[in-house]
């Protein structure tokens, strides 16, 4: 009797056990684009402003800054965003396949900011219609800008304003000097 439960116990194992393993073998299968997936997706719904990144670099911010920054950036992320794709639509495509060249040439070069800007410049010309559209767009863009600005300022200390604006001011001379 005691036999005959184990043998009955043995097969149930196995009938419950082998479907089971068959099913791992696949997962392992699709767990690297599961892992893709789930790293776009993150991506995506990580809000990113690059700048922003920039100005803090070497600044120690408490849990509180963090979680606070982290809230800012959800709200001014999706905006930045949103003026980014009305630039991209003021262009043609070939226009902006050519911007797309210029701007991963230039970053290979080593550019960024002003000079990486310039470079793209050069390479497409845009018409006085989407020029207008633009200059637009970058009155909302430096509009965004200073409400960031305020916004990040506002959670920092005295000493990490400084840090901060001192930061800012190099990378605010070249655009100046472009303008003029």
């Amino acid at each position: 009797m005691r036999y005959f439960r184990s043998v009955l116990v043995a097969v149930l194992l196995a009938f419950i056990a082998v479907p089971a393993v068959a099913q791992d073998k696949p997962k392992k299968e699709q767990r690297p684009q599961k892992v893709a997936q789930k790293q776009q997706d993150v991506a995506q719904r990580t809000p990113r402003i690059p700048f922003l990144q920039e100005w803090l670099a070497d600044i120690e911010l408490s849990e509180d800054q963090k979680t606070k920054l982290g809230e800012i950036t959800k709200e001014f992320a999706p905006k930045f965003a949103e003026l980014q794709k009305k630039t991209d639509a003021v262009f043609t495509e070939e226009q902006r396949r050519a911007r797309q060249e210029a701007m991963q040439k230039a970053r290979q070069e080593g550019k960024t900011g002003a000079e990486l800007r310039e470079q793209v410049a050069k390479v497409v010309t845009p018409t006085p219609e989407q020029r207008e559209q633009l200059e637009k767009i970058q009155g909302q863009r430096k509009e965004l800008t200073q409400k960031l600005r305020e916004a990040v300022m506002s959670i920092l200390t005295d000493e990490q304003k400084q840090a901060v604006q001192a930061k800012m001011k190099p990378a605010q001379a070249p655009r100046k000097k472009a303008q003029q």
